[in-house]
């Protein structure tokens, strides 16, 4: 490695693997481990996305808005999330996408909120009596939740435009993708009320994670940053090497990763358990924990 989905899919195709092998990445299709000791390793959107929906289920909501991107990352988000929520027997009110080149999203959020509606109402209602009306659009009642697949950027204009529409005490639920890594309260206080899930490494502000993390980075120009994950990834990725034989031969073995606690599933696939966070004052706190944020 490193490698992507692309050319893990052809090292599996063209090599006969007879070694046993950790790839880093996860391949489009399941791979017969009975035949070949293969084991995948990588940081898929996908697996988030996921467990954002079971997140979300454990927490009690029911009626999912998503929101997502019109692009191909959005679709995959929009995808997982779907799958996964709607096996869990959860259902979907409202699916909005947005564009990423634009800066301004009311409009989307008003599709998404039945705002739209809600205008058009007080137009007929205006048209019908022929006088003005003071009007405040409130949002529809049937959502629990939204499911946000956003980078930092847009996750801040989107939760601006969400609060200023009246939806400032809706749940939103993301993916790490909303956390930058480099400590910014002054901006992220517009992500405040945003819960997410990301790899201890990112989170967690003492203790021995922290300790190595200051240790291994001292000096780093990319710690703080998007980068951090990859760094962690690599560490994991060196480090479970000796343990895939215990993983694989004992059920409910979980090791504890930089990225998570890891625990192997079909097709040699590891599989993450992610912590979860809720910006508070735009900083990330640990959901039950308080930790101390160290920029």
């Amino acid at each position: 490695g490193p490698l992507g989905l692309e050319a893990v899919d052809q090292v599996v195709k063209n090599t006969e693997l007879n070694v046993p092998t950790l790839l880093l990445s996860h391949t489009s299709n399941e791979i017969d481990t009975a035949a070949k000791t293969v084991f995948q390793f990588g940081l898929p959107p996908e697996q988030e996305a996921t467990q954002a929906a079971e997140r979300a289920w454990l927490d009690g909501h029911r009626q999912a808005a998503l929101l997502y991107p019109q692009s191909a990352w959005g679709r995959r988000m929009q995808t997982a999330f779907l799958n996964t929520w709607q096996r869990l027997g959860g259902i979907v009110v409202a699916e909005q996408e947005y564009l990423l080149d634009q800066n301004d999203y009311s409009e989307p959020l008003k599709h998404m909120l039945n705002i739209v509606q809600s205008e058009a109402r007080k137009e007929r209602l205006e048209n019908l009596l022929k006088m003005k009306l003071e009007f405040k659009p409130r949002p529809r009642e049937d959502i629990h939740f939204v499911f946000l697949a956003a980078d930092t950027k847009h996750a801040r204009l989107l939760k601006a435009h969400m609060n200023y529409q009246h939806a400032s005490r809706l749940p939103v639920y993301a993916t790490s993708n909303v956390f930058s890594g480099r400590g910014n309260p002054g901006l992220d206080t517009d992500l405040d009320g945003i819960q997410f899930g990301d790899m201890p490494w990112m989170l967690v502000g003492d203790g021995r994670v922290a300790e190595l993390r200051q240790t291994l980075q001292a000096g780093w120009p990319h710690a703080h940053s998007g980068l951090d994950r990859l760094y962690a990834f690599g560490i994991d990725a060196y480090a479970i090497v000796p343990n895939l034989n215990r993983l694989s031969s004992e059920n409910a073995v979980r090791f504890s990763g930089v990225t998570s606690g890891l625990s192997l599933g079909r097709g040699g696939r590891l599989h993450r358990q992610l912590l979860w966070a809720k910006f508070k004052k735009g900083v990330p706190v640990l959901v039950h924990t308080f930790f101390r944020y160290k920029s």
